[in-house]
């Protein structure tokens, strides 16, 4: 007899979140490591700490590419490993608001003041929010909340006895 093997609901959102979180933590960890390239996407003084070199900001950005590691990959990892626990699952909720609030107001933020005139795409710091980094995380925050809303427990109706 073949075996198949089933899937879990949201499987492929999980998996899409936590390669775009890895693709939002690589960058993080290229900085650590001294790297420049694109840098100047995120901000002038992020530059200008990266070329001072100053161990407190490679500490930093070593947490912050854990931080982005641990929030990509566990929600995965807590999914394909049942039975999920719920404070993985509420966690992951908080970080779903957090990615869609701050990627959604970055992007639309970033598209407005561009429609507007209020800034221009030939700024490194507006072409990378608005382009890159702030939909990077709307992209994560909804494949993420895609992946918990459709792999949710759903609730049996109980025929009542009476």
């Amino acid at each position: 007899m073949k075996k198949t093997r089933t899937r879990s609901a949201g499987t492929p959102l999980f998996i899409g979140a936590a390669i775009a979180g890895l693709l939002h933590a690589a960058p993080s960890f290229y900085w650590m490591c001294g790297g420049m390239w694109l840098l100047d996407t995120v901000g002038p003084m992020a530059v200008k700490l990266q070329q001072e070199g100053n161990v407190p900001v490679r500490f930093l950005l070593a947490a912050v590419f854990i931080a982005k590691v641990t929030g990509a990959l566990v929600p995965l990892i807590d999914h394909l490993r049942p039975p999920a626990h719920a404070w993985v699952r509420i966690v992951s909720w908080v970080g779903v608001l957090v990615l869609i609030g701050w990627g959604g107001r970055g992007t639309f933020a970033g598209w407005q003041r561009v429609v507007t005139g209020q800034a221009s795409l030939s700024n490194p710091l507006i072409a990378g929010h608005t382009y890159l980094w702030s939909p990077l995380f709307l992209i994560w925050g909804l494949l993420l909340c895609g992946a918990l809303f459709v792999s949710r427990a759903r609730r049996q109706k109980v025929p009542s006895t009476g």
